[in-house]
């Protein structure tokens, strides 16, 4: 994974876990952690924050994460070698 999709990865796990858990959990802020610092054992410390939830709110926080992502349209554009911002044409 590269360092800016890791840094996508850990800012979506943030706000999902904040809106569910609140900001002062310590996935929360183990999310922040990861987005704020290139540490691999940043995703270790998730993984271990993540098994210890329930499966229903585990499931519901990586829903929103995967939402999250999946819907980031700048974040995607990014990624596409291609896709450079143009003025309109007309």
């Amino acid at each position: 994974m590269t360092l800016e999709l890791s840094k996508q990865f850990f800012v979506a796990l943030s706000h999902a876990v904040s809106d569910i858990l609140g900001a002062e959990n310590d996935l929360a802020k183990v999310a922040r952690f990861g987005a704020e610092n290139a540490d691999p054992m940043a995703f270790t410390r998730v993984q271990d924050q993540l098994a210890l939830l329930p499966d229903e709110t585990r499931e519901n926080i990586l829903r929103l994460v995967h939402k999250r992502m999946a819907t980031d349209v700048e974040a995607i554009c990014g990624k596409l070698s291609n896709t450079k911002p143009r003025a309109r044409a007309n």
